[in-house]
């Protein structure tokens, strides 16, 4: 999920781009995202009436929110968030310093996958501090009246040093595309995406609509003539992106193929997979 891969479930912070894998949830995973995530919606148990709120529907499914999902809220406490029993048993994911879980009922976690991503990220470290070495060495170049081996010697820290740095880059690609693979099953179930112990990223299940009956399937023109006029713009390529009302730092993310919506999330533009150190 994982959905800062946007989003992103790795998380751009943490490393140097890779390409549009955190798109989702997140952290990074991420989330997917994205962003994760990376995987990501924020969604709320609402009354219709519009305004975003997460009060508790008359009738019919669960509606997308800007204040929660149910007990689920921006910016709880991972702690806090499963202490309500709205999300599944443990992370489905755990990618650069995000974690994602399902929502209760969803997708369980596969052991094997997290095994390959945690495997992958510690090649990842491993590569990129010895990239790091090597650079150092191959900057400190042959001294002014250097020899022919001095020369030769240098020679070779640069050709180590470029080796090293395609290692990372290899590395870095896998890890893009299993970003991507996750923050599409993500999204294909929604869920929910934590960075620092802090929920960064909701992603709407199938099924949820908002109080303004926007939800997968939604033409495009639908979803215009309901969120243009709160600030809705395209973003970039197929997904369209407001601020969250009432939540400084938030902002919806609506994607879209072929004229319809095909999913939509709530994330945090500030909380990150990795924390600056």
């Amino acid at each position: 999920m994982n959905t800062e891969e946007t989003t992103t479930h790795g998380d751009e912070s943490s490393r140097p781009a890779r390409g549009s894998g955190r798109k989702w949830l997140v952290g990074g995973i991420g989330l997917v995202v994205v962003a994760a995530a990376v995987a990501g919606v924020l969604i709320a148990v609402n009354n219709g009436g519009g305004d975003g709120g997460g009060t508790a529907a008359a009738d019919g499914p669960p509606r997308f929110g800007f204040d929660g999902f149910g007990k689920l809220k921006p910016g709880m406490s991972k702690d806090e968030a499963v202490a309500t029993g709205e999300l599944g048993p443990s992370p489905v994911s755990v990618v650069t310093g995000c974690e994602d879980y399902s929502f209760a009922g969803g997708p369980l976690p596969d052991p094997a996958e997290i095994a390959k991503d945690a495997e992958l990220e510690k090649s990842y470290q491993d590569a990129r501090a010895k990239s790091d070495a090597l650079n150092k060495a191959a900057d400190a170049g042959p001294g002014k009246n250097a020899g022919a081996k001095q020369f030769a010697e240098s020679a070779q820290r640069y050709a180590d040093s470029a080796a090293a740095i395609a290692e990372v880059t290899k590395i870095s690609e896998q890890q893009s595309n299993r970003s991507a693979a996750r923050i599409e099953r993500s999204n294909a179930a929604g869920g929910v995406s934590f960075g620092g112990g802090v929920l960064r990223l909701l992603s709407a299940p199938p099924g949820i609509t908002t109080p303004e009956g926007i939800g997968r399937e939604s033409t495009v023109d639908q979803l215009l003539a309901a969120y243009q006029p709160k600030g809705l713009k395209l973003e970039s390529e197929g997904r369209y992106e407001m601020a969250v009302p009432g939540h400084p730092g938030w902002v919806a993310d609506f994607d879209t193929k072929a004229g319809k919506v095909t999913n939509f999330l709530v994330r945090s533009t500030e909380i990150r997979c990795k924390q600056p150190k």
